[in-house]
C-alpha cells in the first residue's frame, strides 16, 4: 500500500509548495516509515517535529491541476513500458514537457512528480 503514497522528499517538497490536504498517512521522523490511519489532521501532526503527512499520488496530482494547471498525462507502449509528460496551457497555446520513457508505471509516477515539483517551483519563482 506505501507505494500508493509520495515519497518523503516528495510530501516535503509539496507541503513546501503549499499543500495542505488531510491524509491518511504521514512520515514518522522517530522510525523514517509511513504510518497509515485514517484522516488525520495537520495540527496533530505539527506536534512532532520532524513528522510529515504523505499525500497519496492521486491527491499530488489534483493539488497540481487545480493549483498550478499542471496536468501529468501517461500512455503505455507495445513494449509495456510507459511515456509520460506533463501539460499545460499558455494563453490558450498547449505546452508539453519532452516525453519520458520507463520501465513501470510506478517509476512513470514517481518520475513525474518530481518534475511537477520543479514545473511549480519555478512557477512561484517567476510570480
Amino acid at each position: 500500500m506505501e507505494n500508493n503514497f509520495l515519497t518523503y522528499s516528495q510530501s516535503f517538497k509539496l507541503i513546501e509548495l503549499g499543500f495542505e490536504e488531510q491524509c491518511f498517512g504521514f512520515y514518522n521522523n522517530a522510525d523514517g516509515n509511513i504510518w497509515i490511519k485514517q484522516n488525520i489532521p495537520k495540527e496533530i501532526i505539527e506536534i512532532y517535529r520532524g513528522d510529515i503527512i504523505a499525500p497519496l499520488k492521486q491527491q499530488a496530482f489534483k493539488f497540481f491541476r487545480e493549483k498550478y494547471g499542471l496536468y501529468a498525462h501517461f500512455f503505455s507502449k507495445e513494449d509495456d513500458t510507459f511515456l509520460w509528460c506533463i501539460r499545460w496551457y499558455v494563453y490558450g497555446v498547449q505546452k508539453d514537457t519532452p516525453y519520458f520513457s520507463v520501465k513501470t508505471y510506478e517509476l512513470a509516477e514517481s518520475d513525474c512528480i518530481d518534475e511537477l515539483i520543479i514545473l511549480a517551483k519555478n512557477k512561484n519563482n517567476e510570480k
